[in-house]
């Protein structure tokens, strides 16, 4: 809420909480190292998949009600079917 990412009516949302791990320079880790900690990451997993032309988003399990310090969850990606195919260049493609 500090940085302005999330209202403070959006707070009791678990879903747009979780889904901030998507935005850009937010990090969860607690100390910033050489190899994590910078908030880079899912942001740009996100951004390679939709130019791919899928999605990937958070699903919560659980109501934040149950433990309000945690909520289990798992990433749900639609992928097309072109990201399987052998003969596509899908990296190339997502870059240019």
């Amino acid at each position: 809420m500090a940085r302005g990412l999330l209202k403070a009516a959006d707070a009791a949302h678990g879903s747009k909480i979780a889904g901030l791990i998507f935005d850009s320079g937010l990090s969860t880790a607690n100390q910033v190292t050489d190899i994590s900690g910078r908030g880079v990451g899912m942001d740009a997993v996100k951004r390679y998949i939709q130019e791919c032309e899928g999605d990937i988003r958070i699903e919560l399990l659980e109501d934040r009600k149950t433990n309000p310090d945690y909520c289990p969850f798992r990433f749900v990606m639609d992928l097309p079917f072109h990201m399987f195919d052998d003969d596509q260049d899908v990296i190339g493609r997502a870059a240019a």
